[in-house]
């Protein structure tokens, strides 16, 4: 008999350790194999800091989006693994992995394949490097599945109090993490609210996910005004067509695979004979299913309206939390189409893990490796410089300083990250051929324009590329010389 519910107990949950694990690996994979992003060296730059008084006047001092917890957990974790790229990258891959397991763990009723494949959509979309991006997207969505973990087991007990506390606490952290979120907790609340009279601790599991989501915004009131000011200063580029575009452009590396499941599913779910009311049947809680659509459908919208109405500034990874929503959905949909035909399960499982594969592929593609980071300070001729070279883009900057291999830069353009260093008048170096040579590197538009001031003449010493999303960044390492 013990044997037996072992059993029973390691095929209920092999799914979730399942998930986990992929998610785990791919998203170590890339923690390992790429180099910084921008956004990156503002949480490396926290990370300089000798105490968390010294972080906070630091954090004062410059323009940031995020609210301070997610850089105070990163601070905290330095003090033990170090101050590394990895090193702060990992609680983010064991986050990434931690979501994948709860979002199978919330949508399990669906059967096993199914909440294998709905666990592992984050991890097959275009957000996968969301789970090696040492920011807080990953453990915000981890505590934000989680929460929906607990607001579904309280429907479940008689005495409901411990698990809406918890609902109310994990909304808050993820909250507390990426102001995003709220809309998350917010949406789930309202869907309770609708439900009637007939859903289980109605209020509770109402009140639960808006007040724990909606309390961090409120005590955040002073910072979010300077979060608004930091995405101002950057190019407006919301439009309404982002709510609609948000799906596409997610599913775009693993459209193909994805695809073909959900021809597979909508074929079972239509397919007509006896054996279509079984797939008629719900699977999952009525309010788990509603939310699910309703995160899946709203927090596009949503997102996309809050920063047309603050900064005008869009970014579809602030839209992970739709995620949450499209992975209930999607187990619903594979659930069902199980009933009808049982093969239809393992496809699904099958498309969404080379789905991962394929996510992976773009990622690495459009975003610069270390080895691809090193080699740009090769072809640029960083190395041989023997004078001090001007870097006009921060993160140019910040990228070829943290190969460690670029020999003594300067920071062309004001600094926007904490502890970059002051940017050189380059305007009045130029202004004074008779000082001598100045060693430049940027764009080749950048280089253009230095060149078109009479008085120089532009001696090249090297060109690289590095992989941009859409577009490769070429930069151009020249020396001004006196004409």
């Amino acid at each position: 008999m013990d044997r037996e519910r072992t059993g029973e107990r390691v095929r209920a949950w092999a799914p979730t350790a399942a998930s986990s694990l992929v998610a785990l690996v791919t998203a170590g994979y890339l923690a390992v194999h790429l180099a910084p992003r921008y956004d990156e060296f503002h949480t490396l730059a926290y990370l300089q800091d000798p105490d968390l008084g010294s972080f906070w006047d630091s954090y004062r001092s410059v323009g940031d989006t995020l609210p301070p917890a997610a850089y105070v957990g990163s601070w905290l974790w330095s003090q033990i693994a170090g101050t590394s790229l990895l090193a702060t990258r990992i609680p983010v891959v064991v986050a990434w992995a931690i979501a994948a397991g709860a979002v199978t763990a919330v949508t399990r009723r669906a059967g096993a394949w199914a909440s294998f494949a709905a666990g592992l959509l984050a991890t097959g979309t275009s957000l996968v490097f969301l789970g090696a991006f040492a920011r807080p997207y990953a453990p915000a969505l981890a505590l934000a599945a989680l929460a929906i973990g607990a607001w579904q087991r309280a429907a479940d007990r008689d005495r409901a109090t411990g698990w809406l506390v918890a609902t109310g606490f994990l909304f808050a952290a993820a909250s507390t993490l990426h102001y995003a979120m709220a809309a998350v907790a917010v949406i789930v609340g309202l869907v309770t609210l609708a439900g009637g009279s007939e859903v289980r601790h109605r209020t509770g599991r109402a009140v639960a996910p808006i007040v724990g989501g909606t309390v961090p915004i409120l005590l955040s009131v002073a910072l979010i005004p300077r979060a608004i000011d930091d995405q101002g200063r950057l190019d407006r580029s919301v439009r309404a067509l982002d709510a609609a575009a948000f799906w596409p452009s997610t599913l775009r590396p693993a459209l193909l695979p994805l695809a073909v499941v959900a021809i597979v599913v909508v074929a079972a779910l239509a397919w007509p004979g006896d054996a279509r009311r079984s797939t008629s049947r719900r699977l999952l809680d009525r309010e788990l299913l509603r939310s699910g659509w309703a995160l899946a459908l709203a927090v596009p919208v949503v997102t996309v309206a809050a920063m047309a109405l603050t900064s005008g500034t869009y970014v579809h990874r602030y839209t992970v939390g739709a995620l949450l929503g499209g992975a209930i959905v999607a187990a619903e949909g594979v659930g069902r189409a199980t009933r009808r035909w049982s093969w239809v399960g393992t496809v699904a499982a099958v498309a969404v893990l080379l789905g991962c594969g394929l996510a992976v592929r773009s990622t690495t593609g459009d975003m610069v490796s270390r080895t691809q980071a090193d080699q740009l300070v090769a072809d640029l001729a960083l190395g041989r410089s023997d004078r001090p070279v001007v870097v006009i883009d921060e993160y140019d900057y910040l990228l070829l300083r943290h190969t460690g291999r670029a020999g003594r830069l300067e920071l062309g353009t004001p600094p926007v990250v904490a502890h970059s260093p002051a940017a050189v008048d380059l305007a009045e170096r130029l202004r004074h051929p008779e000082d001598g040579p100045i060693e430049v590197v940027g764009t080749p538009r950048a280089v253009e324009d230095l060149a078109s001031l009479e008085g120089w003449r532009v001696v090249g010493l090297g060109n690289g590329t590095y992989p941009r999303p859409i577009v490769q960044q070429v930069l151009a390492h020249v020396r001004l010389e006196p004409a």
